[in-house]
């Protein structure tokens, strides 16, 4: 919608955007004469969030963002209904118990309190009650009714209070603002501190008991680590006593010893490969000798064999025992010495065969003598592997036990920690208990004012004038915008697409005789318009070449009466001789407008005598002829009137030559006006167009173009150039500027 289109309709309507608005100021006027005087009280406090004044136990680091946190919960919390509950509270033992109550109640709200059968000291009492344990009132319990209902009628129930209560921080600094605005100047002083002061008091309440909450907690805490401090501890040490695990050198000189086994096993193994290559010598020697040696060196390399062996046994025995026993050690010694015995009576035994420097007695000894010390060897290597293997079993057995000790150790000193840590915190919060108060405080008291806040009579007044007014804009404009009628001639060239003759403007058929209209001069703007509009019109039928021509419309009632006879009678004064035909079998109002005979089943009835017009100017029917045209109030209008039915042209007309007839007519009239019923409902005005030269299309201002109606023009627009425009009728004179 464009600037200008918005200007003039809202120039249409000026008198409404100028009574509604001044009524709105009126009424605005008269109500803020009502108003009472306002008072305003403002506390400060001081929050302490975002100073470090205060004394801190831990190295805290300022968070903007834990600081803003901290803002957003202190004015909830100061808002929160607990909070106004203790202002209103104070604020009815104050009225109840001082000799200048802020309010004083009227008869009639003194009288609705009797019906609760208490009185105003055991509401006092249980007020006090309330304020000290900093509770709040349910509406539930029937001993809490009768003090909500006082503090409803002084007005001091937490939600009214919150309706004029306002809590703030102060633009990005460490102060929260506390105003109240009432009808009494000390009551507003009173509210803002009484807020400040709860709000302390709650929140010193608070932070004492979640202190001491925490001190008890932490004690506990400590009291439990430390038991299981001790219990670890015992049990490690009970653990070692049951194990004899005190004394660590036991598990070093057994690791001591098994290093020295290790390199007596390895000599061992050194010097029997020395014996084995000894004695595959000599048995390579003897293989050149008499197999057969003397009995007696072979008697006693055996018994030097059994004493080594027995020597073997019991050193076995005596290392295994930790080499402490004094008499074993004495056997041991004893079978030495029988074996050095036998092996110098060996030695001091004959041999009766050589070979080389050696006899085989020699050799037969040697090989004896190597053969046993290789058994000895083996023997002893295999006991030293054994104690090896013992030592490790028991190395390792203890390993695993001090691994087992470690593991508690490692336990115990986890214990320790978590006490030392919970001990750490008890001592945090013990001390924390002790400066347990608030940083917060009021650092400026609220003060009654002495002089009212402005009632801003003036702002409401022109408030409320401006608001009615863009109200009323708006509805214009919405109204405008749903509006979804033709209205005016540009809407209806973008709506229609059709090429639009002229347009009709509105006017009071009632008030008006068209017989006359043209005749006569007139004083009224409406019918000069209305002259002048069907004089353009009249134009374009002229200049449309064509003599006979259907007058239709999309729907019913759009005017296409109204306009037949409007440009019949502009034409007749120009002396033009028009035939209405009155063609809408659905609706034959032209047939009623003038008074017309229904004859149109009649005019082609020649056989019973009906004669047409005869030829010229001149003739007129006659009350004597049996003619089917009627005359009207004008010499040069006629008309053929038709009854109302259900048939269509195309059965009416059925076998009848009514185009050579319409040819007829044209050589006594200079126009032929045919009206057909609304195409979106009937197909007659279709049957009829064969008939004529052009059709002209009749819209109504009033109307809006559906889907249907769009389907019509369509039809409209594919008639082969007989479709000659559009008439737009009954349009508003304020819209034709639009």
């Amino acid at each position: 919608m464009e600037i200008t289109t918005i200007f003039r309709l809202l120039i249409r309507r000026i008198w409404i955007l100028i009574i509604v608005p001044v009524i709105a100021a009126a009424g605005a006027f008269f109500f803020t004469l009502k108003i009472e005087k306002k008072y305003k009280s403002t506390a400060q406090l001081a929050t302490g969030f975002t100073t470090n004044d205060q004394i801190n136990l831990t190295n805290e680091r300022f968070s903007l963002y834990d600081a803003g946190m901290k803002f957003n919960n202190m004015l909830e919390t100061m808002k929160s209904e607990l909070i106004l509950s203790q202002v209103g509270y104070r604020l009815l033992i104050h009225d109840l118990t001082e000799d200048s109550p802020f309010r004083r109640l009227s008869s009639s709200k003194l009288n609705s309190l009797e019906k609760f059968d208490v009185s105003q000291s055991e509401i006092l009492k249980k007020a006090q009650q309330k304020l000290a344990r900093i509770e709040v009132l349910s509406p539930y319990l029937p001993e809490d009714e009768a003090l909500i209902e006082y503090l409803k009628i002084y007005g001091y129930a937490s939600w009214m209070l919150k309706n004029d209560i306002s809590i703030d921080r102060i633009n990005n600094t460490d102060y929260v603002s506390v105003k109240y605005i009432s009808e009494n100047p000390l009551l507003s002083a009173f509210v803002v501190n009484a807020e400040s002061e709860e709000y302390i008091r709650y929140v010193n309440r608070n932070r004492t008991n979640i202190s001491n909450e925490s001190v008890s907690f932490f004690a506990e805490l400590v009291e439990e680590k430390k038991k299981i401090l001790d219990e670890k501890t015992a049990f490690i040490n009970n653990f070692k006593a049951s194990n004899n695990l005190f004394v660590d050198d036991q598990t070093e000189f057994k690791t001591r010893q098994i290093s020295q086994f290790e390199m007596l096993r390895q000599d061992k193994l050194d010097k029997i490969q020395g014996l084995r290559l000894s004695l595959a010598s000599v048995n390579s020697k003897m293989e050149k000798m008499d197999p057969n040696l003397p009995n007696s060196r072979a008697a006693i390399n055996q018994k030097i064999l059994e004493i080594r062996s027995k020597i073997n046994e019991l050193n076995q025995i005596y290392v295994n025992g930790g080499s402490k026993d004094t008499e074993l050690l004495a056997t041991i010694n004893t079978f030495r010495e029988q074996l050095q015995i036998e092996m110098n009576i060996l030695a001091n035994t004959p041999t009766s065969t050589t070979i080389g420097s050696q006899s085989k007695e020699e050799l037969l000894l040697a090989k004896e003598q190597l053969e046993l010390e290789l058994q000895i060897e083996e023997r002893s290597l295999s006991s030293i592997s054994l104690s090896i293997v013992t030592l490790k079993n028991s190395v390792s057995g203890a390993l695993s036990k001090e691994a087992t000790i470690e593991a508690l150790e490692r336990e115990i000193k986890t214990a320790s920690e978590e006490y030392l840590q919970a001990l750490d915190k008890y001592n945090t919060e013990k001390n924390k208990s002790r400066i347990s108060e608030t940083s917060i405080e009021l650092i400026i008291r609220g003060q009654p004012n002495g002089s009212p806040e402005s009632s801003k009579k003036i702002l409401i007044i022109a408030l409320a004038g401006v608001g009615s007014f863009g109200l009323c804009v708006l509805a214009i404009l919405m109204v405008e915008f749903f509006d979804m009628t033709i209205k005016n001639p540009s809407r209806f060239k973008s709506l229609a697409r059709v090429n639009l003759m002229g347009q009709i403007n509105q006017i009071s058929i009632e008030e008006i005789n068209l017989s006359l209209l043209f005749k006569s001069k007139t004083k009224k703007p409406e019918l000069d318009n209305y002259k002048h509009f069907l004089s353009k019109i009249r134009f374009e039928i002229e200049h449309s070449g064509c003599k006979c021509i259907l007058f239709t419309s999309t729907k019913p009632r759009e005017g296409k009466t109204f306009t037949i006879l409007s440009l019949s009678y502009s034409l007749s004064l120009l002396n033009k001789k028009i035939l209405l035909i009155d063609t809408n079998f659905r609706n034959n109002s032209l047939t009623r407008s003038l008074i017309a005979k229904p004859n149109f089943d009649k005019m082609l009835m020649q056989d019973n005598e009906i004669k047409l017009l005869v030829e010229g100017s001149d003739s007129r029917p006659t009350s004597n002829t049996k003619n089917i045209v009627s005359s009207t109030n004008d010499k040069n209008i006629d008309i053929i009137g038709s009854n109302v039915g259900m048939q269509t042209p195309a059965e009416i007309l059925a076998g009848r030559n009514f185009d050579s007839m319409i040819t007829s007519f044209k050589d006594s009239y200079d126009y032929i006006f045919l009206e057909g019923a609304s195409l979106n409902e009937y197909s007659d005005s279709k049957e009829l167009v064969t008939f004529v030269d052009g059709v002209v299309s009749v819209f109504s201002a009033r109307a809006s173009i559906k889907q249907n109606d769009l389907d019509s023009i369509s039809y409209l627009k594919k008639l082969n150039g007989k479709l000659i425009g559009a008439v737009l009728n009954n349009v508003k004179v304020e819209d034709l500027n639009s």
